[in-house]
């Protein structure tokens, strides 16, 4: 979550921000936090979050 705060204050995030309307249009934009991973341990991550089991 640190590193999304960071990328808030920065200006061209701001800027991006409020001109969303011309890029995004119907797409809806969820961000979210993995907080546990299921299934195989080899599909998909690239990076695990710390503490992930593997």
């Amino acid at each position: 979550m640190d590193t999304l705060k960071q990328i808030m204050r920065r200006d061209t995030h701001r800027l991006a921000k409020s001109r969303n309307g011309e890029w995004l249009g119907e797409y809806r934009v969820v961000i979210a936090e993995v907080q546990t991973v299921y299934g195989n341990p080899v599909l998909g991550l690239e990076r695990r979050p710390d503490g992930a089991r593997s």
